[in-house]
């Protein structure tokens, strides 16, 4: 799909990206770009890059292309005619340098997962530690005896010769 801009004055034709479509039929469907966002769960950069062609913004072309697909289909477009407009400007666009940030990758680590750590260590530290002073103490044949005395807890009888 091409857009004629100034014909009469001698520029060129200029290819009309995924983008335009996008936001055009998003405008057209009253939805804001926060609702397509979490419609389609994407953030909402994710969202701006694609309706400006910033497919820079993207780690691969793949990505690019699925996001579209997905929110072509959230449109009800063709999701051909949006891959083709892609197509043409794919090469212009992916060689220019994104302003806009890349996704933040979350660790691997779960949310719930990283608070505990800190005493998971700790836990492994002290089991380490007490290990090995009970085999330090049961090499040295020490017997260490917790409240107890070593006399035993009833008196031998004595023994009475009348």
């Amino acid at each position: 799909m091409t857009t004629d801009v100034g014909q009469d004055a001698g520029m060129s034709v200029v290819p009309v990206g995924p983008g335009a479509i996008l936001r055009g039929e998003r405008e057209r469907q009253s939805l804001s770009i926060d609702s397509v966002a979490k419609t389609i769960n994407v953030t909402t950069d994710l969202v701006v890059a694609l309706e400006t062609n910033d497919f820079g913004f993207f780690d691969a072309p793949v990505f690019a292309r699925g996001y579209l697909r997905q929110y072509g289909s959230l449109l009800s477009l063709a999701t051909d005619q949006l891959l083709a407009a892609y197509a043409g400007i794919a090469d212009d666009v992916l060689s220019t340098p994104s302003l806009i940030p890349p996704m933040r990758v979350e660790p691997i680590a779960p949310q719930w997962l990283r608070w505990k750590r800190p005493f998971m260590w700790a836990a492994a530290a002290l089991v380490v530690l007490l290990l090995g002073l009970w085999s330090v103490r049961a090499m040295r044949g020490i017997h260490l005896s917790f409240g107890e005395s070593d006399r035993p807890a009833v008196a031998p009888a004595q023994s009475s010769d009348h």
